[in-house]
């Protein structure tokens, strides 16, 4: 009995010793990885600091299987200008090119077919200012301003001009989107600016990022910007997709599978937009614009804008208090009635006979800003 006693007590060391290590074995695995410390000398330099490090998984390309998503039929019968920028320059030796030659103009060119692509399939009728490496004008001041003049003539909801960048700094590479003047100038720019930045910044993984990325083409070209987009009336932007003077970007835009990648994360923010809905107002009182006796008001119906869908019978989906009423770029009070969605101006005394200048400015539900209109009222004695 002892002697089995004894071969018992090793035998129950010998088990939790066992036990012990497969434990330990198993904490191992379970135990979150240590945190993450980039290497100071193995970062993209960047002025601000905002760059990623080289080898974080971030930098991997996430996989695409470019089939639209269900939410993509927002698209249908949306008219959208694309402007892919820099054609008809070939005869000029080193024009918007990288060293090798490479051109922006063909870079630009090919991303606007894949996204025309895309569009198209989706319901939405696409204009290109150009398919071809031409410009729609021979003069270029004069093409400046008929690109975004197609966008007017053909009845289009959106004007985008595609670009992409260069910098003396070789290494700089990043997405960027310009808006004209100041924000307040027409919210709308900045609501479809940001979601298409959005993707393109997922989509593409650049080594870098700006701190904004949404910027005002003042910073350009000072109280004028860029002529493409002064002389738009619908919203416009333009978009840097990444940076051809970087030669590893250049390596990558060469690859006609990463220039379809451009174009998808293009796509996905245009649904992502439009999906928000296009808020518009319409002139009710006076109908045809113009006041005549002693009846002096005006009235805006607000629209939201968003899909047709259950709780669209009900009261417009405006924010209330986002609100701006401006005549003769004057501020004014006014009254709203939130089931009606009837915006109405008394002013406190008869307006003198002339032209006056109406604009109303809000926002919807979803947080997307109302296409500004100009409204033209006339008085008359």
């Amino acid at each position: 009995m002892r002697r089995k006693e004894i071969f018992l007590s090793f035998g129950l060391i010998f088990l939790f010793m066992i036990s012990s290590l497969f434990s330990k074995e198993a904490s191992v695995v379970h135990d979150p990885p240590p945190p993450f410390e980039p290497d100071p000398q193995n970062m993209y330099p960047f002025p601000e600091g905002n760059a990623v490090p080289k080898g974080d998984p971030w930098l991997s390309l996430p996989p695409i299987n470019y089939i639209p998503p269900p939410y993509a039929r927002c698209l249908k019968g949306i008219r959208i200008c694309l402007d892919p920028g820099h054609g008809g320059y070939q005869h000029i030796p080193g024009f918007k090119a990288t060293k090798s030659g490479y051109r922006e103009a063909i870079m630009n060119i090919t991303v606007a077919r894949h996204l025309r692509d895309f569009l198209v399939r989706s319901g939405a009728t696409v204009v290109m200012t150009r398919d071809g490496d031409w410009d729609i004008k021979k003069d270029y001041s004069e093409a400046l301003k008929a690109r975004p003049e197609l966008a007017k003539i053909h009845n289009c909801d959106l004007f985008i001009s595609m670009h992409h960048n260069a910098h003396s700094r070789k290494d700089a590479n990043f997405s960027s989107v310009f808006y004209h003047a100041f924000p307040g100038y027409l919210y709308s720019n900045l609501d479809l600016g940001h979601t298409i930045l959005d993707e393109l910044e997922y989509w593409l993984r650049l080594p870098e990022f700006a701190n904004n990325g949404i910027y005002s083409d003042y910073l350009i070209y000072d109280d004028s910007g860029f002529a493409v987009l002064r002389n738009a009336q619908v919203p416009a932007i333009l978009v840097e997709a990444s940076f051809f003077s970087n030669e590893e970007e250049e390596r990558r835009l060469k690859d006609p599978e990463y220039l379809k990648r451009e174009a998808w994360a293009y796509y996905l923010g245009i649904i992502k937009y439009i999906r928000n809905g296009m808020p518009r107002a319409e002139l009710v009182y006076p109908a045809n614009g113009e006041l005549k006796g002693k009846d002096h008001k005006i009235q805006l119906k607000l629209n939201d804008g968003c899909p047709e869908e259950w709780g669209s019978k009900g009261s417009p989906r405006v924010v209330r208090f986002s609100i701006n009423l401006t005549i003769n770029d004057t501020k004014v009070p006014f009254e709203y009635d939130e089931d009606s969605g009837i915006l109405t101006y008394k002013p406190p005394k008869d307006l003198p006979s002339g032209l006056y200048k109406v604009i109303v400015r809000y926002i919807n539900m979803r947080k997307n800003s109302n296409i500004p209109v100009i409204f033209k009222i006339v008085v008359k004695e």
